[in-house]
């Protein structure tokens, strides 16, 4: 396997409104690499070196949306309360919580969603 995955393919589809460094891509690239790894000695082990790359900038893209709450996904409104909430992946759905996860999931043939059937919750404490 050689795939090779660059900040500027992922800037490529990322929303010109990112704010993202290149270090933050850099991280999600190295992130999409240890999975694209798996996925390649696993049920996407008949993928080419050309489409494992494609999936990998998709994959980069969706650990980035997931870093970066501005990416929206989703809005939702509460009528009764006058409240509204708008965030950049929907908690829960795995791969399938960005558009981009679910183009790199598509692109796998449906490998990539086969592999994130455990689910993982993430956590965060804020600021007391």
């Amino acid at each position: 396997m050689t795939i090779t995955i660059t900040v500027a393919d992922v800037q490529a589809i990322l929303p010109t409104s990112t704010q993202l460094t290149t270090a933050q891509i850099t991280a999600a690239i190295g992130a999409a690499d240890c999975v694209i790894e798996r996925l390649a000695t696993g049920c996407g082990e008949d993928l080419s070196d050309a489409c494992l790359t494609q999936v990998g900038i998709y994959l980069t893209a969706h650990f980035a949306a997931v870093m970066e709450n501005t990416l929206t996904l989703k809005s939702e409104k509460d009528d009764c309360a006058n409240a509204s909430v708008t965030y950049g992946f929907e908690f829960g759905q795995g791969i399938m919580g960005t558009p981009f996860g679910q183009m790199a999931n598509t692109l796998s043939g449906g490998c990539l969603a086969e592999q994130d059937k455990t689910p993982t919750g993430i956590f965060a404490i804020g600021s007391i």
